[in-house]
């Protein structure tokens, strides 16, 4: 089975190396490129927390030369694999929500003191769901940083044109509404639509594949969600139609 993963090149690593170690042939083809803002000054804390709906967002944190000051705090992150990115990068009071950005509220309303000291909010210049909008009203200060901008792929690499084409891909690896919606749109400005029909476009959660639906317009749609939005999920997913 021939698998593409749209993560950006940093994410899809991990990701490539566990799919092959399960016989899957894995290409990468990023939808996002991503460029830190190592400049963008931080708000003087404390902080309460700090929120983070990517991986991409603690990289671009831990990559600070004040990071180490932050990882005093605890983080909360949108999902495990965030999570784990975090512990890594050495933010070792973490807790995952497990889900999506309305997890991420959820736990964060649940968990910390809208009386307490601010929250700082990591993020990159697109966000599918802005947790600051949604925590202000209910008492929180929260401070957005967006440490990265996520530029979209303006065209599919050559030979993943031809391999579509020539109907040699089995599935593709969606991880957000975003990358859902660029794939899309490639794929109708490459006039490859027929790929949406005839390949599995394996979604992280339901919010991805509801993207997908709408960006691709079409009938047949052929696509599957996982059934929790963490990488095991993604793998029986995967696992099913390989």
């Amino acid at each position: 089975m021939h698998l593409v993963v749209t993560r950006p090149a940093n994410n899809a690593k991990p990701l490539k190396t566990l799919l092959e170690t399960r016989g899957y042939r894995v290409s990468v083809e990023p939808m996002l490129t991503i460029r830190p803002r190592p400049h963008v000054a931080l708000p003087e804390g404390p902080f309460q927390a700090i929120l983070a709906t990517s991986a991409n967002a603690i990289h671009s944190l831990a990559a600070r030369p004040d990071a180490a000051a932050l990882k005093t705090y605890r983080m909360l992150t949108v999902g495990e694999a965030s999570a784990e990115s975090a512990r890594m990068a050495g933010f070792e009071d973490t807790l995952s929500a497990w889900g999506n950005a309305e997890s991420l509220i959820a736990l964060a309303t649940r968990s910390l003191d809208p009386c307490g000291p601010p929250l700082l909010y990591v993020t990159g210049d697109t966000v599918a769901r802005d947790v600051k909008a949604a925590m202000t009203p209910l008492g929180f200060t929260v401070k957005r940083v967006i440490l990265y901008e996520a530029r979209p792929a303006r065209a599919l690499s050559t030979g993943l044109r031809d391999d579509l084409a020539a109907s040699r891909i089995d599935g593709v690896v969606l991880f957000s509404p975003r990358t859902a919606r660029i794939w899309a749109r490639l794929l109708r400005i490459e006039a490859l639509t027929h790929s949406l029909t005839t390949t599995w476009h394996f979604c992280l959660s339901a919010m991805i594949g509801r993207a997908l639906a709408e960006a691709a317009n079409i009938d047949n749609l052929k696509f599957k969600v996982a059934q929790s939005p963490d990488i095991q999920a993604m793998i029986c997913a995967i696992d099913g139609e390989g």
